[in-house]
């Protein structure tokens, strides 16, 4: 039978139910439609030599079953069974047998038992070995041990970490306060200059009863110091490192530093307004005639009061009511002639040269002379004799 039904069928009956020739197969029995379904099972040597031989697929085979996973286009070769009923898959497996040429699939699969590969596996810890009691030392996968980088305890500000207040700092030898970030007090825009950090606190003393006579506060721009490559080098030291390097304190008061720095000056007592012009001018040894002249005068000069030095005239402290050489109404009672206990008399000197006079928050003068700025920095930073 070559396959054909031997029934005919007239015009009449094409309406009709339609009529199943038993004879005729259908075509789940003509295509290979287990292959790649059922599981694969062991082979003969004998099986796997026959399917070996085979050099292309069975008639009735469907295009999708020669076709590759990956989409090539080779048509990988049938084992013993055929692909019938019970028959291995015709895709590449991905595990192949025994043998250099795949095994029974007949898929050769590449031999990578001796390549380097990137990611080592690991290995299974051996329990006959005792555990190492240095604590120091791990074990890495793709190397030896290897010694743990020490770790680096996060460095703390003393002054902020220590505030009284939020932004305030107290000195506990004195009682005077000092705010740990002046870019306020000076007019400047934090978000644009930044932070003017409080950096250390001293005391300058007289006589052999160490006399505290005002204390010395010091600030610098935080945003300024990081962008000036001039202080890496000492970024990774503490206070106790850096009291020792006398080229750190040379460059605190350095002309080439590109850093806004103030010295906060805050009196302790209070003092004449002749006192304090016959001390600083005795006490400012690097600095010329000249320019103690010009700075003193202009720092003491009779001006009319403004507001916060009012406020400093009435207050309880102040019992002197000193106005620091500025004039008040009448009615204030001041005396100009006298300076009271918090006065403060601030340089804040700029990274191009300017030198600022303050007191008490309001500015007094400005000079262009950088040699003015550096001389009065030196008094208070120099390594044999500071103030």
């Amino acid at each position: 039978s070559n396959g054909l039904p031997h029934t005919a069928r007239t015009s009449r009956s094409h309406a009709s139910e339609p009529l199943m020739h038993p004879d005729l197969k259908p075509s789940s029995q003509l295509l290979f439609t287990n292959v790649g379904t059922n599981p694969a099972k062991k082979k003969s040597a004998a099986a796997a030599t026959e399917g070996k031989k085979r050099n292309s697929l069975p008639t009735g085979t469907s295009a999708q079953d020669r076709m590759r996973p990956g989409g090539g286009s080779s048509q990988p070769s049938l084992s013993a069974g055929g692909g019938g009923p019970g028959g291995s898959s015709a895709l590449p497996r991905k595990s192949g047998g025994s043998s250099k040429d795949g095994g029974a699939s007949g898929v050769k699969t590449p031999d990578v038992t001796n390549k380097n590969l990137l990611h080592k596996q690991k290995q299974p810890p051996n329990k006959n070995k005792a555990a190492s009691s240095s604590p120091k030392l791990h074990q890495d996968d793709d190397s030896a041990d290897v010694p743990l980088a020490k770790p680096r305890k996060i460095p703390v500000h003393p002054y902020i970490a220590n505030v009284k207040s939020p932004g305030v700092w107290e000195d506990p030898q004195t009682k005077l306060e000092y705010l740990t970030d002046l870019s306020g007090y000076l007019g400047h825009d934090r978000r644009e200059k930044g932070r003017h950090t409080l950096m250390g606190v001293g005391l300058y003393t007289r006589t052999v009863f160490n006399i505290k006579v005002y204390g010395c506060a010091f600030y610098a721009t935080k945003r300024d110091v990081l962008a000036d490559p001039s202080y890496a080098p000492f970024a990774a030291m503490d206070a106790s490192d850096l009291r020792s390097r006398d080229d750190f304190y040379d460059l605190l008061m350095s002309e080439s530093s590109r850093v806004d720095r103030t010295l906060f000056l805050q009196m302790n007592m209070q003092l004449a307004t002749e006192t304090m012009r016959t001390s600083l001018d005795a006490d400012w040894s690097l600095m010329t005639p000249e320019h103690k002249s010009l700075l003193i005068s202009s720092s003491f000069r009779e001006r009319n009061a403004d507001e916060r030095m009012l406020r400093r005239i009435k207050s309880k402290e102040n019992s002197s009511r000193c106005s620091c050489g500025q004039k008040a109404p009448p009615e204030y009672e001041a005396d100009p002639e006298c300076c009271a206990r918090g006065t403060e008399l601030v340089f804040t000197w700029k990274k191009d040269g300017t030198l600022e006079l303050r007191i008490d928050g309001r500015i007094m003068d400005a000079f262009d002379d950088p040699g003015i700025g550096r001389a009065i920095f030196y008094e208070y930073l120099r390594g044999d004799d500071p103030m």
